[in-house]
């Protein structure tokens, strides 16, 4: 089932875009592991033909190396939203 939208995301705003988290149990298990100290997000905006925005999320384990954990794609330019909901999505 897809993530429900709850607390501060704005579900009807939401339901307008086309939103795909991908997040695999091994890396919520990665997340659990090494995602406590630090977690880095980013984005790319208007960058492909459809103008979708592609946000990833990244730890670092405890060698350094950058593991990322999971991925975003939407068709929302706006990201507020989007973003709690994918941040939502891998928390769940």
């Amino acid at each position: 089932a897809p993530p429900q939208a709850t607390g501060p995301v704005n579900a009807a705003a939401i339901q307008q875009h086309f939103v795909l988290v991908v997040c695999t149990p091994w890396q919520q298990a990665v997340i659990k592991a090494h995602g406590r100290a630090c977690i880095l997000m980013d984005g790319t905006f208007r960058t492909n033909s459809l103008s979708y925005c592609l946000m990833g999320m990244v730890v670092a384990d405890r060698h350094g190396n950058h593991v990322p954990v999971a991925l975003c794609l939407t068709s929302s330019q706006e990201g507020g939203e989007e973003v709690a909901l994918f941040v939502k999505a891998v928390e769940d």
